[in-house]
């Protein structure tokens, strides 16, 4: 078992995110279950569970998936870019392609055009987004 996670720029009811996620993780819409369903589950099947939780804030559905197929790196990228298109809303994830250890608090935000940008969590849980630091030519 697997689990990543992602917030929406806008509200996203789990009724609605439930066939958008089983087509982007190749599953049936009836394999997407609510994390109480999964974690109840007497079958060994392809599945995912799925909390949503609402924030107050500018991505307000922070989405926790349990899944039996792993999503990290390039995956949880491309995954996240697909969701971004479908829901037609950014969507933040962890900095994957950093290159550091730790990302905790760092996220990259994926918009449905296909553009990205890098973001940090502040104090009180606010996501800022900046340019990363870039190398000049001196030469």
């Amino acid at each position: 078992m697997e689990g990543f996670e992602f917030s929406v720029g806008r509200v996203v009811e789990f009724l609605e995110l439930k066939p958008i996620l089983a087509a982007r993780l190749g599953l049936d819409a009836s394999s997407i279950l609510t994390e109480d369903d999964y974690w109840g589950r007497s079958d060994s099947s392809a599945f995912a569970g799925v909390s949503i939780e609402y924030v107050n804030g500018g991505f307000p559905t922070f989405v926790n998936v349990y899944s039996d197929a792993e999503f990290y790196g390039e995956a949880l990228g491309e995954l996240a870019v697909g969701l971004s298109v479908d829901l037609g809303s950014p969507i933040l994830i962890g900095d994957y392609i950093s290159g550091i250890d730790v990302a905790s608090g760092r996220f990259i935000v994926v918009r449905p055009d296909g553009k990205f940008e890098f973001a940090y969590e502040a104090e009180g849980g606010e996501v800022v987004l900046f340019d990363p630091p870039r190398i000049n030519d001196v030469g």
